[in-house]
């Protein structure tokens, strides 16, 4: 045994996500003093801690889909203030911070698809005006950006199936127009199109899933 977290004898309540990060281990865990939050170990009992008490108290950030780029990783988590957002952190507690508020206010922007191309991280997520689309980060407020509005205003164009070749990000969207087709970005706007409408049928698409890269 690392460290003895939870020291009641009911043990840590339960393991979630886990990465490791420049030879350090990251795993969120749910104990109860705590709620579920994101712990890191170097594999020692000293440089076993919490990173950061996102939800300060018993309540739960409940951070998730843990991606690296780098020395920065990437995860979803919710403050209780801002709803949940993307967040970074290089592994202390100062440096563990929320990217952006990309839906204003106390809803969830809730990023998905988290996927690394390059040193850019892309993934789907939902602001205060667009429905659910594509948006790419480089871990900066300001270069956390929507890549495209594939199906503008309110609607969802809900990019899914996210698959990286070389510098293409391919993936699944609806534009509103030709139903769920496959699509690529290079990470531009205008990049970012759809290859083929495969089901020509008005309003029907080819549904394309299980999108792998060999």
């Amino acid at each position: 045994m690392v460290k003895d977290i939870n020291t009641n004898t009911l043990g840590v309540g339960s393991f979630g996500s886990r990465v490791v990060m420049n030879g350090v281990y990251y795993v969120v865990l749910n104990l109860p003093s705590y709620g579920t939050e994101l712990w890191r170990s170097d594999g020692t009992a000293a440089g076993t801690r919490i990173v950061k008490d996102i939800n300060p108290g018993t309540g739960s950030s409940s951070p998730g889909r843990l991606t690296v780029i780098g020395s920065t990783l990437f995860f979803v988590a919710d403050d209780r203030v801002k709803g949940a957002e993307l967040w970074r952190t290089d592994g202390t507690e100062a440096g563990t911070v929320m990217v952006k508020d990309i839906r204003t206010g106390s809803d969830s922007a809730d990023p998905q698809n988290l996927t690394v191309m390059g040193s850019t991280l892309y993934f789907s997520a939902r602001d205060s005006a667009a429905g659910r689309e594509l948006w790419k980060s480089d871990g900066t407020e300001a270069g956390t950006v929507m890549v495209k509005d594939i199906r503008p205003g309110s609607d969802f164009s809900d990019p899914t199936n996210f698959e990286v070749v070389g510098t293409t990000l391919f993936f699944r969207a609806d534009d509103g127009t030709n139903g769920n087709e496959l699509w690529k970005s290079d990470g531009s706007e205008a990049g970012t199109v759809m290859v083929k409408d495969i089901d020509t049928r008005v309003g029907y698409g080819s549904e394309p899933g299980e999108l792998t890269a060999d």
